[in-house]
């Protein structure tokens, strides 16, 4: 099994690039958002592999980071997603726009994938609940803003549970820290739900 890959880019195409690493050409598909930013022919290159093994078939796919990998394995997991419809997803939202369409059971935005209309989205957003929380406790994207420990990492941890997004409770955490906010947990959490909320 192929976690990880470092070499150098001979070429890339039509979403699948070739990596030489140590003499040896591996191919491997991407989503259309890492293709666009993916170097010149001859430039380093270190990719996240997925190595999907069938018994007419092995592929390697390739992400930017170790979350991503993740999140296409959450995806892929869903019954009647395979792995090119993941892409797809991965390709037009990121990890923290994922979660926030699954909290807010957001069909409408989600069905813009495409590949996916309204009944694969709703059956998606149910299936990725708990996948997604999982996911959510596991990586933390909070930065000194919100340490752990602290009011504000008390606060963001609260806010987090009730299913707002981190990149939206790092930005309210940031204005009430620049107010002086900071040493009052239950003033942090009232504050920030009614901004929040607007």
């Amino acid at each position: 099994m192929i976690g990880y890959l470092s070499g150098t880019l001979l070429r890339h195409a039509n979403r699948e690039l070739i990596i030489d690493t140590g003499g040896v050409g591996y191919v491997i598909s991407v989503d259309a958002r890492l293709d666009d930013t993916l170097p010149a022919p001859g430039e380093p290159l270190e990719l996240y592999i997925y190595t999907l093994v069938r018994e007419d078939a092995l592929a390697l796919y390739g992400f930017a980071s170790w979350e991503e990998r993740e999140l296409f394995l959450v995806l892929t997991k869903v019954s009647g997603i395979g792995p090119r419809i993941a892409q797809s997803i991965l390709a037009t939202y990121t990890n923290d726009d994922l979660e926030g369409i699954v909290a807010l059971a957001d069909v409408k935005t989600l069905s813009k994938v495409p590949g996916i209309g309204p009944k694969t989205a709703e059956r998606l957003i149910m299936e990725l609940k708990a996948p997604l929380s999982r996911l959510g406790k596991v990586k933390s994207r909070l930065g000194p803003v919100a340490a752990p420990g602290s009011a504000m990492g008390d606060a963001a941890d609260a806010l987090g549970s009730l299913g707002f997004r981190r990149a939206e409770i790092e930005e309210v955490l940031a204005g009430l820290r620049s107010e002086r906010f900071e040493g009052n947990l239950s003033l942090v959490i009232k504050e920030a739900l009614r901004r929040l909320s607007r």
